[in-house]
């Protein structure tokens, strides 16, 4: 399982910042459903 190094700040009007190494805004997307899709499941 790989981990990227991209953190998301979400803030309260929805945008984030990436920081860490580059990712794509789509690629921020999709790792932050993974987040919210395993609380979910959890």
């Amino acid at each position: 399982m790989t981990i990227k190094s991209c953190w998301l700040v979400i803030l309260p009007w929805k945008a984030f910042y990436m920081v860490g190494e580059p990712c794509t805004q789509a690629e921020a997307l999709t790792y932050a459903r993974g987040i919210w899709h395993h609380a979910e499941v959890e």
